[in-house]
């Protein structure tokens, strides 16, 4: 396949190409344009790519320039926060303690062995129900269905147990585990004010009406409507809490 020429070169639809999810479609863009009040006369903006060595800037339309900045750092935000929220080793090791607790509750249940050879299994088991149930599913002989059955179930039983010692000492030698979900929703936030600056080209203030009670403004405005697709924590969303939060990260 023949390289496309730089002058052929999309940067907006290589970009969309890029992106597996999407968080703002085009309606979304424009209401957040029109909650910052408006794009600046410099509607275009440039965009600077390379291919081959060659350097060259090309323009794109502000929508495009906002929805690309947008979509890079809504997809920062929640492969941070997905990391934050995973279990903590001392978390999962208890996971997968509860199944190898039910592992072993349930070959106790069947009258095998953790480790027992399943082809020993008592004569009241291979002629019950089970066996008989084993048979219909497979149309044909049931005993070696539900010996792979209860086998997979001792795996999992060994498994669990391996990777439980696993998790106990990563967590005697490991670091100790923290979680930055707040830090990085200071992130998020300078990142939306930069692109307040930059873009939008206006300077960082937010306002209080003390007749409604509440904060307001076009930046307030415009970081709570960007704020909507992401897993942001409801608190943080508020006005107010918007208003605090950009007084924190641009002190």
């Amino acid at each position: 396949m023949a390289k496309r020429s730089i002058e052929e070169f999309d940067p907006v639809a290589a970009f969309h190409e890029s992106v597996a999810r999407q968080y703002y479609s085009d309606e979304e863009i424009d209401r957040i344009i029109k909650a910052g009040g408006g794009p600046p006369n410099r509607v275009a903006r440039k965009h600077t790519l390379e291919q081959d060595g060659e350097i060259k800037s090309v323009q794109i339309d502000f929508q495009d320039a906002l929805k690309m900045e947008l979509e890079t750092f809504a997809h920062n935000y929640s492969m941070n926060r997905a990391s934050a929220v995973r279990p903590t080793p001392a978390q999962l090791k208890q996971r997968l303690e509860s199944i190898q607790a039910k592992a072993k509750k349930l070959l106790i249940e069947l009258d095998v062995g953790i480790n027992g050879k399943v082809e020993d299994m008592p004569s009241a088991l291979r002629n019950g129900a089970l066996l008989a149930a084993a048979a219909v599913e497979t149309g044909e002989d049931g005993e070696p269905h539900l010996q792979k059955a209860i086998e997979g179930v001792q795996s999992i039983w060994r498994l669990a147990k391996i990777a439980s010692e696993q998790k106990e000492r990563s967590i005697a030698i490991g670091p100790p585990y923290s979680r930055q979900s707040d830090h990085d929703i200071d992130e998020l936030f300078c990142c939306l004010i930069m692109i307040w600056g930059n873009l939008f080209e206006k300077r960082v203030t937010t306002s209080y009406d003390p007749i409604e009670g509440t904060a307001g403004g076009p930046l307030i405005n415009f970081i709570r409507l960007c704020l909507e697709p992401l897993d942001v924590p409801n608190k943080s969303k508020s006005p107010d809490a918007i208003r605090e939060r950009v007084k924190k990260v641009t002190r």
